[in-house]
């Protein structure tokens, strides 16, 4: 077949039945042929759903929609690896294959049936046959309708995603590839698709605009999340690392037909250590904890994000969850201050020193910073992965300008989130909520999620999420 890309947006709106019967023929050639992406193209094209278009990103591991779900689906298997066992690309393959499923049977009675609740229930459908309905990320679009399933582990899973957006793959990392790869940029400039030359399979799904207001909820209202997407340049060297490891783990990155794609091994090893959050200063290594600070403020962390009961507190913004969101905001800004080149020496060593006295930041054991240096060192004679600097492990990564307003706005009351008069959107607190955690320790364990402490000696948590 052709390679599709897009052209521009295309304005929602409920196709004939014939016309919804050929997206889906169309789409279930393009994944037989192992497209992917371009199966939910098709469909994006004839129907103007966006979710069609976050699934087309989520399928390529393309820009924030991808990179949130790669981490998604990593906390879903570090939570339960007894039931999760199949690759990712396989996992993508089915869902794709149940949406098409769905359309081809809205095309033979009602069009108006390929609708946000009915797309929800498909991809559902699948996690459920795997037994793993609680582990679903998107339970979290259900945050209206049925609170209880949105506040389930996979929503949970989902909303500490968020900050991994950063993981997605960038047209950017396929320029300068002209025999192998071309790039459509679409008249408007909205969006950019990249084409595999030797397959006609589409690599990358990159929508400039994407900022998750599109198909959130799948009552179809539009709620801002605060999620913007990454940036179409080359990711850091601490992303690539972080990102090949966690899509290792899942088998994730080919797209093939079913057939060829590579079978689970149940003996794929979890990554044993984390990357994330790691920095330096003054030629040593060291690693930000934020349960440390919390805890010395005074509020159980366990009690916020060990269970469902702590997740939905805070959600609505009751008992503790205030004071969580106060502590993260204040200790967020303050590790940003450490780690930020346009402030002083002097406002640097006494932000280190300060947050060094809480426990805070903690310096790597001996062990740590081997495996640290190692692993990306390691990586870096791969030539499939581009990184930028192949000499030495790169800085942690600083937050983005967006994430600080926010920072601020929540800090000062700007949102309106903390004023005891109002009566607040849980949605919107819990969206807003989720940008204040930005960049906080946590760490998956088979049945609990728990906040990093890098002082613990327990080699099987993967962290860095």
């Amino acid at each position: 077949m052709k390679p599709i890309y897009l052209d521009g947006v295309v304005e929602p709106r409920t196709p004939s039945k014939a016309e919804l019967l050929q997206a889906a023929e169309n789409a279930q050639k393009r994944l037989d042929a192992g497209d992917r992406g371009g199966a939910y193209l098709e469909l994006y094209k004839v129907t103007g759903n966006p979710l069609m278009l976050m699934h087309a990103q989520i399928t390529t591991y393309s820009g924030a929609p991808g990179g949130m779900a790669v981490n998604a689906n990593f906390l879903a298997k570090l939570a339960n690896p007894e039931k999760y066992q199949i690759t990712l690309d396989r996992f993508s393959h089915k869902i794709d294959q149940s949406i098409i499923d769905l359309a081809k049977h809205a095309a033979k009675t009602d069009p108006k049936e390929f609708n946000n609740q009915n797309i929800w229930k498909a991809d559902s459908k699948v996690w459920k046959e795997l037994n793993m309905g609680e582990l679903f990320p998107g339970n979290i679009q259900q945050i209206l309708r049925n609170p209880d399933i949105a506040s389930s582990r996979g929503g949970l899973h989902a909303f500490l995603s968020q900050d991994e957006a950063e993981l997605g793959k960038r047209p950017a990392e396929y320029e300068g590839k002209p025999d192998l790869y071309s790039i459509h940029k679409s008249k408007d400039g909205r969006f950019t698709t990249v084409i595999d030359k030797q397959t006609n399979r589409v690599e990358v799904v990159f929508d400039k605009k994407f900022d998750a207001t599109y198909g959130t909820a799948v009552d179809g209202k539009v709620y801002d999340l605060q999620v913007a997407q990454v940036n179409d340049k080359k990711p850091s060297d601490r992303v690539l690392a972080e990102r090949h490891m966690k899509m290792t783990y899942l088998q994730a990155g080919e797209i093939k037909p079913e057939s060829e794609l590579s079978k689970f091994d149940p003996n794929n090893p979890k990554p044993p250590k984390n990357l994330d959050r790691v920095f330096e200063y003054k030629g040593k290594l060291y690693q930000f904890d934020f349960k440390a600070g919390v805890e010395a403020d005074g509020v159980s962390f366990k009690n916020i994000i060990g269970g469902r009961a702590g997740f939905r507190d805070t959600f609505r913004r009751l008992g503790e969850g205030r004071d969580f969101i106060n502590s993260l905001t204040k200790y967020g800004k303050q590790a940003d201050l450490v780690t930020d080149p346009k402030a002083t020496d002097a406002e640097r060593q006494r932000m280190f020193e300060k947050l060094s006295g809480k426990g805070v930041i903690k310096p790597l054991t001996k062990e740590q910073e081997t495996y640290y240096r190692n692993a990306i060192d390691e990586l870096k004679q791969r030539s499939d992965i581009p990184f930028k600097d192949r000499k030495s492990v790169s800085p942690y990564q600083k937050q983005s300008e967006s994430t600080k307003e926010l920072r601020d706005s929540l800090k000062s009351g700007k949102k309106g989130l903390f004023s005891e008069n109002e009566n607040p959107d849980p949605y919107k607190v819990a969206a807003q909520a989720h940008e204040s955690m930005h960049k906080m320790g946590k760490a998956m364990e088979r049945d609990k999620v728990a906040a990093l402490d890098p002082s613990r000696n327990q080699p099987d948590l993967a962290v860095g999420l």
